[in-house]
């Protein structure tokens, strides 16, 4: 039952590529997992630190992943949690992100949240509509890209809250 179930998705994810990619998206929003049939490459990792939440004011952020989708876009994967005790929404302009190349060159992301567990490029990801409400002591991810960093070269990536009690913090990347 198992190979005929397997063998109907493959045919249907090559028959029906936009329809499959519809349902592993859903799929991988209840699975909490990324499914894409153009799915982002890995190309840069995090040398340290990269599983331990920092704290940013009211909130905690960690950076999960950091890479190039479809479209040669730069992307990143942060995670948040909430620290109050009661429930808060996350917004575009609460947290600024930037890569930064050997040179120094800096390529801030000031754009939208993106659903974290839909990859791929820039007209496949799905934007997180307005506020990402989170409950106290919960968390969340979400999906940052950094337009016009296609060709770029980044050795860090930085992580800023924007709020009253700014704070910043910068990964290696290898």
């Amino acid at each position: 039952m198992k190979v005929v179930a397997l063998s109907l998705l493959a045919t249907s994810l090559l028959a029906f590529p936009a329809q499959a990619n519809d349902l592993l998206k859903k799929l991988a929003d209840v699975a909490g997992a990324t499914a894409d049939v153009n799915s982002a490459r890995k190309i840069a990792t995090l040398v340290s630190d990269n599983g331990d939440y920092d704290t940013y004011g009211s909130w905690q952020f960690k950076v999960d992943d950091v890479l190039i989708g479809a479209d040669g876009e730069w992307q990143s994967v942060i995670g948040v949690r909430n620290l109050q005790d009661y429930r808060m929404g996350m917004v575009v302009s609460e947290i600024k992100a930037a890569l930064i190349t050997a040179d120094g060159e800096t390529l801030q992301n000031w754009g939208e949240l993106y659903r974290a567990s839909v990859s791929g490029g820039g007209a496949g990801l799905e934007k997180l509509p307005g506020t990402l409400w989170i409950e106290p002591g919960e968390s969340a991810r979400f999906r940052l890209r950094f337009s016009g960093s296609r060709g770029i070269k980044p050795v860090r990536i930085r992580v800023e809250s924007t709020g009253a009690t700014a704070q910043s913090r910068t990964f290696n990347l290898n």
